[in-house]
């Protein structure tokens, strides 16, 4: 499954163009909420559906501490990586499926290498990986093979433990 965590339109019609490679995601699902609690539940609601192998890929924009829709709009919405650390937690118990962060980043202490040290207090994604960029990269970036992150030199793995 792919989420988009954005209202930006550039990201939206990326995704939705056919030379992105998003289809190799699955389903393309797209937060449209008016408030920051309105996004975060649909989120959660989302991930519900997430089955325990899946390969899941979060986009939007991002920094080393925060993801969402930041820059977007009035109302826009973003999660540190405390924050999403707990919203992944409640992916299915047992998840082992590869997670994509397709966010920008600035260092090696990237927003995903935060959220997995963060997200050892849940316990509930032991064993999972989540990859990411130690670099900005541009919204129309072409999306990775799912199950080919580990040989893609753009991005870095962070096991859960």
């Amino acid at each position: 499954m792919l989420i988009v965590i954005t209202r930006d339109q550039i990201v939206i019609d990326w995704v939705l163009d056919e030379c992105s490679g998003a289809e190799e995601w699955g389903a393309n699902k797209f937060l449209s909420c008016a408030s920051q609690e309105e996004a975060t539940a649909q989120l959660l609601k989302l991930l519900k559906l997430v089955k325990s192998d899946e390969p899941l890929c979060i986009t939007g924009h991002g920094n080393d501490f925060a993801i969402g829709d930041a820059g977007s709009d009035d109302d826009d919405w973003s999660w540190s990586y405390a924050e999403f650390a707990a919203i992944l937690s409640g992916l299915v118990d047992g998840y082992g499926g590869p997670i994509l962060l397709e966010v920008c980043a600035e260092s090696v202490t990237s927003f995903a290498a935060n959220m997995a040290v963060e997200a050892v207090r849940y316990g509930s994604l032991y064993g999972a990986w989540v990859f990411s960029y130690q670099k900005s990269i541009s919204a129309i970036h072409e999306f990775p093979h799912p199950y080919k992150m580990t040989s893609n030199i753009e991005l870095y793995g962070t096991q859960f433990r």
